[in-house]
């Protein structure tokens, strides 16, 4: 494996190598995967479970655990002396405290940035799943541990963790309904649960598991081009994406909740990655060679690594599949900004599928029109040009300047030594902008090794 640093051509050869090349992903706990699938909290509430909830966070939450019950105090208002409608959690905070889940302090202050304690959440939770009849002042921590909220044993900090861990069990509780008789308001058990209730308005709502087999610019088994932006296809079977990031995870497994979305499309509300998934990401600096279905690489300092990558493992290149015999010593000199990731779905340790970006080097002359015309000496795969169809909706396209930040087309200029990669197909492509001018002409740039007659800045 011959490694790209201008006129320098190395090759390394390593005697000693280290096993168990895949990473297992950190998994996402249950308890939070369900709370996002049910709808009670929002990807970013899922986030550090070690810092406090503060009482505005806990209104939102409450308000979605408890939303059959506070649909009827909606468009209630009133004067909070702290807080005004200006405040992104007045809302929340007006709906929680209408629907008797949370009281105003005897100020009338609400101090929304104020952590909640255990007993204040703990109560908040039994009256937004309608338990408050059954669990006043002498009994409401018998009413708690029946339903499993007390998990929180006092004494430490009442946690964001420990807040959505109660609410988490909260949802396997019965749901309760009202009616009156006898001019009495009586409080029923109903046979189903509080997250059964709350998703009973959904069409079509669905715990699955499977593999990301496609989004819109890559797919690892049919050809699937008119998927948009938004789309993903799992095992076949196209899904609305647009609240998360699935999209990054093609090749992978998960497990994931869905429902019909209003335009009929099925919608993803939550996923997360199995602990089936090791995923291997190799910076193309790292890599060292391949041989016999085995990529060897440099592992942060440690002793090489390898990874097998068997003859039916998936390959994809630049964003689109290729046919495997392209698996060779050569599809891996990838250059600058390049990179491999190997995915194990399947857990046996091999590869199942290969990301591979694959960069070239070349020298700007000039940009005009979605052309980028290369300097002579330079080339890109045989050609003295990158061409970017800007009037084909299909082709996509990205430019990344010296710091990693997208830029535009009009940012390269004469001189720029540009890192680019495209799909054999030209609707792919991603363009690295160097630090490096080139000052003089430039004798050669081949698939292996730069060669640069004059000087250079950088």
């Amino acid at each position: 494996m011959k490694r790209v640093i201008f006129t320098l051509c190395i090759i390394a050869v390593f005697s000693l190598l280290a096993t168990g090349a895949f990473a297992m992903p950190q998994e996402t706990p249950a308890y939070l995967f369900d709370l996002q699938g049910y709808g009670v909290i929002t990807e970013e509430q899922a986030g550090n479970l070690d810092v406090g909830m503060t009482r505005a966070e806990a209104a939102a939450v409450l308000n979605r655990l408890g939303r059959l019950r506070s649909a009827g105090a909606a468009g209630s208002d009133f004067k909070i002396a702290d807080m005004s409608r200006e405040d992104a959690a007045y809302g929340d905070v007006v709906l929680a405290v209408s629907s008797g889940f949370m009281e105003l302090y005897s100020d009338q202050t609400f101090q929304p940035g104020r952590e909640i304690s255990g007993e204040e959440y703990m109560r908040a939770v039994i009256a937004a799943i309608g338990r408050k009849s059954f669990a006043q002042s002498a009994d409401e921590k018998a009413v708690a541990r029946q339903l499993g909220l007390l998990r929180w044993t006092g004494g430490e900090r009442f946690r964001r963790g420990d807040a959505l861990a109660m609410t988490a069990q909260a949802l396997e509780a019965r749901a309760v309904y009202t009616y009156v008789a006898d001019g009495e308001v009586k409080y029923v058990e109903n046979q189903t649960t509080v997250k059964e209730s709350l998703v009973s308005h959904l069409e079509q709502f669905q715990k699955g598991s499977g593999i990301v087999t496609a989004n819109n610019v890559t797919w690892i088994y049919s050809n699937v081009p008119d998927l948009r932006l938004d789309e993903v296809q799992i095992d076949g079977v196209t899904y609305c994406a647009s609240d998360n990031d699935i999209s990054q995870y093609v090749g992978q497994e998960v497990e994931f909740y869905s429902c019909l979305a209003q335009d009929g499309r099925r919608s993803i509300r939550a996923f997360r990655p199995t602990n089936k998934n090791h995923v291997t990401n190799i910076a193309g600096s790292d890599l060292i060679s391949y041989q016999n279905q085995k990529l060897t690489y440099e592992d942060g300092g440690q002793k090489p690594r390898e990874a097998e990558i068997p003859p039916q493992a998936v390959l994809i290149q630049n964003g689109k599949k290729v046919d495997s015999i392209l698996m060779n010593e050569n599809l891996f000199i990838v250059g600058r900004g390049g990179s491999v990731k190997l995915v194990d779905h399947t857990g046996d340790q091999k590869a199942d599928v290969v990301f591979v970006e694959q960069y070239r080097d070349a020298v700007v002359q000039s940009v005009k029109e979605g052309t980028i015309r290369l300097k002579p000496g330079t080339s890109y795969h045989g050609e003295n040009k990158v061409s970017i169809d800007l009037d084909n909706d299909e082709a996509k396209y990205a430019v990344y300047d010296p710091e990693g930040s997208p830029a535009e087309l009009d940012d390269i200029l004469e001189g720029d030594l540009i890192s680019v990669c495209a799909s054999g197909d030209q609707l792919y492509t991603r363009i690295y902008i160097s630090r490096t001018q080139i000052q003089g002409s430039v004798d050669s740039v081949r698939e292996d090794k730069v060669q640069i007659c004059l000087l250079y800045t950088s």
